[in-house]
């Protein structure tokens, strides 16, 4: 048992210094307009680990490599950009693991990388609403979440507010339902209305960027008007991008991994 630990301990401490390296060497501006939007494979090895050991290891390594970052890479971000990559890439290894952890078929792995990709595209709108005002424009935190609930609470009231609930109760009711039903640990069945209320948040942001009629400080409004044009199809490259090359690395590794399944207890 201890060789196992052992072997477990040094393969994600690997990871960690994968991850690090790559983002030292790999850093490519995808935007013109916005250059401190910087392509790299840092979750590349988080992703791997992650279905190697399950979404409670990936969650650790996303929030070690996250503090690394901060510290030897990403100094001027601060702790913004530490807190942003680990809610980020936490998500999308969360949803990702879990499935995969659920079904390891080649299939669960497509489905989890594709719904993981897409929860960390929608997960970053509200962060970038939030700590991207903070950061690069200068707004001060607190009217940063100010920004964000007037966005949240955009939608008209009255009728648009009363169908806005009955929908909302609906899918938290049918994802409860279905996550319960299908899935076979407990830990599934204990996650899955948080998941719902997730699922809930991620999608009313972007509702109301198209339907709500706001008014937020000018800071703010300055990132508001980078989501579309830019936060999403840059975190969309991103996310999708990393979860490609995690399947074709990973889908190549399953068959070395499958004989070592004795030996690693059961990880994969």
């Amino acid at each position: 048992m201890q060789r196992i630990s052992t072997r477990n301990l040094v393969t994600q401490a690997m990871l960690i210094a994968l991850s690090i390296i790559l983002v030292l060497l790999i850093r490519i501006p995808i935007f013109p307009s916005a250059p401190f939007l910087e392509y790299d494979m840092a979750d590349l090895p988080i992703l791997i680990g992650t279905f190697m050991f399950g979404p409670t290891a990936g969650l650790l390594l996303t929030a070690i490599v996250s503090v690394l970052q901060w510290l030897i890479v990403s100094q001027a971000s601060g702790w913004v950009g530490a807190v942003m990559h680990f809610l980020a890439t936490g998500a999308f290894v969360l949803i990702a693991g879990s499935l995969y952890k659920a079904k390891k078929t080649d299939k669960s792995l497509i489905l989890g990388l594709s719904l993981g990709a897409t929860s960390m595209i929608l997960m970053m709108i509200p962060l970038n609403i939030v700590f991207s005002s903070y950061y690069y424009m200068g707004l001060p935190l607190y009217d940063s979440f100010n920004s964000l609930i007037t966005v949240l609470s955009a939608l008209p009231q009255g009728f648009g507010a009363i169908l806005t609930l009955l929908i909302a109760s609906g899918i938290i009711v049918f994802l409860v339902e279905r996550i319960f039903k299908k899935s076979k640990t407990i830990t599934m069945k204990i996650l899955a209305f948080p998941i719902a209320l997730a699922v809930i948040f991620l999608l009313i942001v972007p509702v109301n960027l198209f339907l709500g009629a706001y008014t937020v400080p000018n800071e703010a409004q300055g990132v508001i008007d980078m989501i579309l044009p830019i936060f999403v199809p840059f975190n969309a490259i991103k996310a999708f991008g990393n979860g490609l090359l995690t399947y074709l690395l990973f889908s190549k590794l399953i068959p070395i991994l499958s004989k070592k399944k004795p030996l690693q207890n059961k990880a994969i």
